[in-house]
């Protein structure tokens, strides 16, 4: 459902709509004890993920519309900000759009469940990107269980 997205609704997702994809795709983890405090970290999580969102770069004509998916420009005013200039050089990966801080968001989601080691990469012909996870059969398992 979220692949058609960018057909949808070409002109950007505000950040309401981020929250409720958020809360529609993803559940506190339950890690045993107080359900208040799985509540609570859901919020947290939830909070983390909005302000990721709100540092996204805006729509042309709407600043507060976050763009659905593609890259920002090089020539944008996203890139003129120091942290995600420095973060470039470094060769860190910045989520350019709400898709790509889904994804992010998916692949710490796993991470942090299954205790796993996860990386992501695009194929060769840059169209796809690729999850890949780490597991020995004990991990299968640990998860099967």
């Amino acid at each position: 459902r979220l692949g058609a997205v960018r057909n949808v609704r070409p002109a950007g997702i505000l950040e309401a709509e981020a929250a409720l994809v958020y809360e529609s795709c993803f559940r506190a983890e339950d890690l045993g004890g107080q359900a208040h405090e799985s509540a609570q970290r859901f919020m947290v999580e939830k909070a983390l993920f909005l302000r990721a969102f709100r540092r996204l770069p805006g729509m042309h004509h709407d600043q507060s519309a976050k763009r659905y998916s593609g890259e920002e420009p090089d020539y944008s005013d996203f890139w003129q900000r120091t942290d995600n200039a420095a973060a470039r050089d470094a060769g860190l990966e910045i989520a350019h759009s709400f898709l790509e801080l889904l994804r992010n968001a998916i692949v710490t989601k796993i991470t942090m469940h299954s205790q796993l080691p996860a990386r992501t990469c695009a194929t060769e012909d840059r169209d796809s990107v690729l999850v890949l996870v780490t597991a020995t059969a004990k991990d299968l398992l640990l998860e099967a269980d």
